[in-house]
């Protein structure tokens, strides 16, 4: 099974040509400069992001929103006319074809921001997050999972959600794949990491964009 990872695309919508069976967005979709504006980003996903998801050569799409999703946070939008191809999570699981995703949007609080969440709300949220997961799509990265959350291009490390990861060292079988973005200069390259229960996970930042808002970073592709 092939997919391929992205978040953070801000409004850039990427071509992706490659044939894969899923393709996972990890939240922040909507474009910056109408991100506000309920009528117009009803619009924006009625036509760009529809056609765009139309156009992507997969199965499914596997979808989660970021703090700068105010549209989905307020439930603006209608996913049926998406059709079977793109599954929306909001703090929950989905099976495909025996592979189990589990997608959340919520953010530790830095501002106001759509999904942003008090300390004590996120441990509470993030119990939901089942053992024995093949995949864990994050908008916010885990605290200190292997640079993830670190804005590398400043030398600003470890600006994680702590009860993400501390969900994370108590489940005994944690996921085997974490993809995150919201810090999008974070480490990209898909690594192994040792949590501190011993338990090992591979993760990577895939964000599009960098802090400049400029997409440079590549869709990231991974076989399992």
């Amino acid at each position: 099974m092939k997919l391929a990872a992205i978040s953070d695309l801000h409004g850039f919508l990427p071509v992706i040509t490659e044939k894969v069976d899923l393709v996972l967005i990890g939240g922040d979709i909507s474009p910056l400069e109408i991100q506000r504006d309920q009528f117009m980003m009803l619009r924006w996903f009625k036509d760009q992001f529809y056609q765009f998801i139309n156009n992507l050569n997969c199965d499914k799409v596997v979808l989660i929103a970021g703090n700068h999703d105010f549209g989905m946070e307020r439930s603006i939008v209608d996913f049926k006319i998406f059709g079977d191809k793109l599954v929306y999570l909001k703090n929950e699981l989905y099976e495909y074809n025996g592979l189990k995703i589990f997608g959340t949007p919520y953010c530790h609080i830095f501002g106001k921001w759509p999904f942003m969440k008090r300390n004590s709300d996120l441990r509470r949220e993030f119990k939901a997050i089942p053992e024995n997961l093949d995949i864990l799509l994050t908008h916010d990265p885990a605290f200190g999972l292997n640079k993830t959350d670190s804005v590398l291009d400043y030398g600003e490390d470890n600006l994680g959600n702590v009860p993400l990861r501390d969900r994370l060292e108590e489940l005994i079988t944690p996921p085997k794949y974490i993809f995150s973005g919201h810090i999008h200069t974070g480490n990209h390259n898909l690594e192994e990491f040792t949590l501190n229960s011993g338990c090992k996970v591979f993760c990577a930042n895939v964000s599009v964009k960098n802090e400049e808002y400029k997409p440079i970073y590549p869709p990231l592709f991974v076989e399992l």
